[in-house]
């Protein structure tokens, strides 16, 4: 397969087909796709819809069934958590062994260390010790900091990132922006934070049930995406959604408002059943609320708000109750995740979208209209003394 000099990945007729115990099952069909070289592109899509598959692929961790690629230069990948570490050696020897699995010398890997050490902010009491007893978090600091600063022509990341904190994403996002125009390098980027795929890639393709059925600007991808994605939403019951994640030990079967009219500075109750096999300890349910445009907005979480019961029936009802909405008008969406003893149970995106209707938060305040959603922080003015 030949290709121009500008573009970096080259994807002709690409398939891969699963045989299952009865059936077969094409978890990707017929993506033709060119990447172009110093370029970012996005991939969008919900759970199974081929994401992962992808990339695995590209990253030759799998073959495909139909089809063929080819890409120019290097390629590195950050897909899973701990993806080439070894869980007895320490964060040290594990950078040299990254490193050198992704074809860098041992002499570039020494000039290097101290960068990566630095960029992932990883104390000396670690660095030093098996990464068996890093948590998540620094599995995927370290992991981003070597493949970020190893020569390679192309990056592929995938939703791993959302296990680390804020402020190392915002550090990861700038740093393949940089990498991007300064260094030319291509990057691949998976994430279900809309938000940040739309500014870090220009161009995103859309997959929906193996085929790619849209490629082109992410803004109009992203909005396709959630558009349909929330079409197409059970809000009453979501037992019968597939595209879940999880251990599937506890399963959210409904996210509703009680309160029939949502409104700006408004109480409101919002009901969540679900359902397991025993009962639950150290039980934690998060939601996010998210703006249409897929930008988090506000977290609402059991044990951020210090509701620990210490044990609760395998299934039931639970309920948040606001006593002012705190949301400006307009559309909105939300995710939730059940987790019990830090093992997460079930994980849906876009789980339920809701209108708020517009209302000043403060009475006899006015309403404040945005083209964008917005939360009203509680605060008050006043003359200084």
């Amino acid at each position: 397969m030949s290709f121009s000099d500008n573009i970096a990945i080259q994807i002709k007729n690409l398939g891969k087909k699963y045989y299952l115990k009865s059936s077969e099952s094409w978890a990707l069909k017929n993506i033709d796709l060119s990447i172009e070289a110093g370029s970012a592109l996005g991939i969008v899509g919900h759970n199974g819809a081929g994401k992962s598959t992808l990339l695995k692929i590209l990253s030759g961790l799998t073959k495909p069934s139909t089809g063929s690629f080819k890409y120019r230069g290097s390629l590195t990948s950050l897909l899973e958590v701990g993806t080439g570490f070894h869980p007895d050696l320490s964060g040290i020897e594990n950078i040299y062994l990254s490193a050198a699995l992704n074809g860098m010398n041992r002499k570039k890997i020494q000039k290097k260390l101290s960068q990566i050490i630095e960029f992932s902010g990883i104390s000396e009491n670690y660095i030093y010790q098996p990464i068996k007893h890093y948590s998540s978090g620094m599995k995927v600091r370290l992991g981003f900091s070597v493949a970020a600063h190893i020569d390679s022509d192309i990056l592929i990341v995938d939703e791993i990132l959302a296990v680390g904190d804020r402020s190392f994403q915002e550090k990861c996002f700038r740093n393949m922006q940089f990498q991007i125009n300064q260094n030319g390098r291509t990057v691949i980027f998976v994430s279900h934070n809309l938000f940040a795929l739309k500014e870090l890639c220009p161009k995103a393709i859309l997959l929906e049930q193996g085929e790619l059925t849209q490629f082109g600007d992410s803004k109009k991808i992203c909005e396709t995406y959630i558009r349909n994605s929330l079409s197409g939403i059970s809000y009453l019951d979501l037992s019968k959604r597939k595209d879940r994640k999880g251990s599937g030990e506890v399963r959210i079967t409904k996210l509703k408002w009680k309160t029939e009219i949502l409104e700006t500075g408004k109480p409101a109750i919002l009901h969540i059943a679900y359902e397991g096999e025993e009962d639950l300890k150290d039980f934690n349910i998060k939601i996010s609320i998210n703006g249409e445009d897929g930008r988090f907005l506000s977290p609402l979480s059991m044990h951020s708000n210090n509701f620990r019961p210490t044990t609760m029936p395998a299934s039931g009802d639970i309920e948040i109750h606001i006593e002012k909405l705190p949301w400006m008008k307009g559309k909105y969406y939300a995710d939730i995740r059940a987790i019990e003893r830090g093992i997460v149970c079930d994980d849906l995106r876009m789980a339920y979208k809701f209108e708020i209707h517009g209302g000043n938060y403060i009475q006899g305040g006015d309403e404040f209209n945005s083209k964008k959603n917005g939360v009203f922080i509680p605060h008050e003015w006043n003359f200084p003394k």
